[in-house]
């Protein structure tokens, strides 16, 4: 789910369509759909740390949930559902805080605008 939202947003050739899309009531629902999914991915990860059960699959995998995760929070930028301060705060609990708050604030958001 998030290499995929990765791939159709860095497919998009248009940056401002792009923006459109990210800013529309459906584009907003989608990212928090996979702000979810990433919060799952954390509390998988986490848990896997706290057990020290992980195989080197596993971890690469985590990787390019890493990676691709790092990407797609430029793309929720446009989307106002992440302020630049988190930015660069991506590593062990602060990640799971900046899922909770674009979560958190982008419902707001879509309340707000669309009601």
């Amino acid at each position: 789910v998030i290499t995929k939202a990765n791939n159709t947003l860095n497919g998009i050739s248009s940056s401002s369509v792009c923006t459109e899309v990210i800013q529309s009531a459906q584009g907003m629902e989608y990212l928090l759909g996979v702000v979810e999914v990433y919060r799952v991915t954390r509390r998988v990860e986490l848990g896997i740390k706290a057990t020290a059960v992980c195989s080197e699959k596993l971890q690469q995998q985590l990787k390019d949930i890493s990676r691709v995760w790092n990407n797609l929070i430029g793309f929720m930028s446009l989307a106002k559902l992440v302020s630049l301060r988190f930015k660069g705060q991506h590593a062990g609990a602060d990640c799971l805080s900046l899922s909770l708050c674009c979560s958190a604030r982008a419902r707001w958001m879509v309340q707000a605008r669309y009601g």
